[in-house]
């Protein structure tokens, strides 16, 4: 089973900035979530974060495996929460957008500002 998570910004974001929910902006900050999203996902031998986990539309990305929704929500077939290894990646647990959002979601509001900016040639 996949996990697909839709990064589209709030619809009053989208109309205050003027931005196109597919364009440009909209293709950097689902890029900007996936690079940062790597580090509170599962890693055991890199293959759910690397390799099964793309982009899958300017909005959406995909983690294409059949335990991918067991991942994200922490939970494993017999009901028992996942102990997740912290090894490769101190931060991984359940929720990975939902973690790097509150963990980094205000950085990454200022992030997305800069770069409209810069792409409207304000800078």
């Amino acid at each position: 089973m996949n996990v697909r998570l839709d990064m589209r910004p709030a619809q009053h974001v989208v109309d205050r900035l003027g931005l196109a929910g597919d364009g440009d902006a909209q293709r950097w900050w689902t890029h900007e979530v996936h690079r940062r999203m790597l580090r509170y996902m599962p890693y055991r031998t890199g293959t759910t974060s690397g390799r099964l986990t793309h982009q899958r539309s300017p909005t959406q990305l995909e983690t294409a495996a059949p335990y991918a929704r067991m991942l994200y929500n922490g939970v494993a077939p017999s009901g028992k929460a996942i102990k997740y290894t912290k090894e490769h990646n101190p931060e991984a647990g359940p929720f990975w957008d939902r973690r790097l959002m509150a963990a980094e979601g205000k950085q990454m509001a200022k992030d997305l500002q800069r770069y409209v900016k810069y792409r409207r040639g304000s800078h």
